[in-house]
């Protein structure tokens, strides 16, 4: 599977861009291919649409919204199988705490 764009994702102008780190600023970014010299950008989509509309506006923030707390919601399913194929007491509520942060994050409201 290739590597995305590392969060979090924010919008700038009209565009949903990655953090700034990982812009290699003319260094060698090295892959399973080995060195390459090709440019990286921070740029992971183009919004098109008048984001002082309330519609392209949402849309914007539910893609950042999705993608930002991927990793969290993926880490919740995983603690939320773990703790149902192997019940513990200590493991329901560790799933259970991962999983109100990551509804919370992927709902903007954490």
């Amino acid at each position: 599977m290739s590597e995305h764009t590392p969060g979090k994702w924010t919008i700038n102008g009209h565009q949903i861009v990655g953090e700034e780190d990982i812009q290699t600023f003319g260094r060698r970014r090295t892959s399973a291919f080995g060195p390459s010299t090709a440019s990286y950008s921070t740029t992971v989509c183009e919004i098109h649409g008048d984001l002082s509309l309330p519609g392209p506006r949402a849309n914007a923030e539910h893609i950042l919204r999705a993608c930002n707390a991927h990793e969290d919601l993926l880490a919740a399913c995983e603690a939320q199988m773990e703790a149902t194929i192997r019940p513990t007491p200590a493991g329901s509520a560790y799933a259970l705490k991962l999983t109100e942060a990551a509804i919370a994050k992927a709902r903007g409201t954490a």
